[in-house]
């Protein structure tokens, strides 16, 4: 083991019978495997396909993975700074809140829309330019407003069952710890 993974580790010691490490919500197989089909879907089967269906299959990867990326990063800055996760319920709440009101606004509002399409235009424009070795333009991705994409909001349940089945397992760990 390294010297670094006992101070990421922070609160949690390394041992067996940890419950779970920092971040464990978004290395859960389904969580990456919806990650992988997340980027697959939008890099190479909307080229290839570009139907409904992989518009809703994108909705979905997403809904589930993206509520878990804040859990994942507060639980790994508590680690970080050695304190217990004790709001990692009330992170995820947020997130699944955070998710649907952006699922609802970018496929409702189109100033929504539009404040989505400049935005991921800008946080992938330092990777493009990067990748051109030249400083380029700030383009706008593509996002089609579709009402119906509203209908994959029940995957949010998906993450919070995954969430909240891991978090109960290291409640009751601890219980047994302590008892």
């Amino acid at each position: 083991m390294s010297s670094l993974a006992p101070w990421l580790a922070g609160p949690f010691k390394v041992r067996a019978e940890a419950p779970y490490r920092p971040g464990d919500c978004l290395r859960h197989p389904l969580v990456l495997l919806m990650l992988a089909l997340w980027l697959l879907n939008d890099h190479v089967f909307k080229a290839m396909f570009g139907n409904a269906f992989t518009g809703k299959l994108s909705d979905i990867a997403g809904l589930v993975v993206f509520p878990l990326i804040f859990v994942g990063a507060y639980e790994m800055l508590c680690a970080l700074r050695r304190i217990q996760p004790k709001h990692a319920r009330t992170i995820l709440w947020a997130g699944l809140g955070l998710s649907a009101a952006l699922m609802i606004g970018i496929n409702l509002f189109d100033v929504c829309a539009q404040a989505c399409r400049i935005g991921l235009g800008l946080m992938q424009w330092p990777f493009r330019s990067l990748w051109a070795l030249s400083i380029l333009p700030v383009n706008q991705v593509s996002l089609t407003m579709d009402p119906s994409d509203l209908w994959t909001l029940p995957a949010l349940l998906i993450p919070y069952a995954l969430n909240d089945f891991r978090l109960n397992a290291a409640l009751k760990a601890q219980e047994k710890e302590l008892n």
